[in-house]
């Protein structure tokens, strides 16, 4: 009796078997968020793998359906890890939707789709000339902006004079934070870009506290 359960036993784990190979992509989908005109948002990884089939090979072949994207390698062998990078320059503000296709090439027939959405913000910028005067405080600036990066010279009267500018701007955010160094010392400037022409902040340090003002592009 024992005998016979365990032959019954042993012929239904052999009817269950190793799972098929199946293709195996992860994540399901990608979002990128970046600003228009910039360097483009970082490359995300893609997990492509083997699922069951006793150890069997599989080897796949990507592509994307939209010119915008990038992904290496384009084919590989699973497991495997493919990096897709949305190629940004060229590309006007929005959201852009796009597909990456993953198609296994040995053995053929299996096919995985990965969604792919990628928003782009206005590239706004702080280079160029910027004016404010609350009195008796008046600020003048001529700054560069690289990626998130400021820098540049102006002048803050009455006792700072010449003053050297250093700081970020974070377009995502529209936020302001500005250094501005000269020989009295040291004064902060933050605040957020209201419009393109038009930024709102606060003075602190060398003398001034809280000091509301708001500066104009010329």
């Amino acid at each position: 009796m024992r005998r016979a359960a365990a032959v019954l036993l042993l012929a239904a784990c052999r009817n269950f078997g190793e799972p098929p190979l199946h293709l195996v992509v992860s994540p399901p989908s990608l979002t990128f968020t970046g600003l228009a005109g910039g360097v483009g948002p970082p490359a995300q990884a893609l997990t492509v793998d083997a699922i069951g089939g006793g150890g069997g090979q599989l080897t796949w072949a990507a592509s994307a359906d939209v010119p915008w994207l990038a992904i290496a390698p384009t084919s590989a062998t699973a497991p495997a890890v493919a990096w897709v990078k949305p190629l940004v320059p060229g590309l006007a503000p929005g959201v852009y939707t796009g597909s990456l296709t993953v198609e296994t090439t040995v053995p053929p027939g299996m096919q995985a789709s990965v969604p792919v959405t990628m928003a782009l913000a206005s590239a706004v910028s702080l280079t160029g000339r910027w004016t404010g005067r609350t009195p008796p405080v008046a600020l003048t600036l001529t700054i560069a902006q690289t990626d998130s990066t400021v820098a540049g010279t102006g002048t803050l009267t009455p006792s700072f004079g010449s003053v050297r500018v250093t700081g970020v701007f974070r377009p995502q955010q529209d936020s302001v934070a500005l250094r501005l160094a000269g020989e009295s010392g040291v004064v902060a400037l933050r605040g957020s870009l209201v419009d393109e022409n038009t930024i709102r902040g606060v003075l602190d340090g060398g003398g001034l506290a809280g000091y509301l003002l708001t500066m104009f592009r010329q």
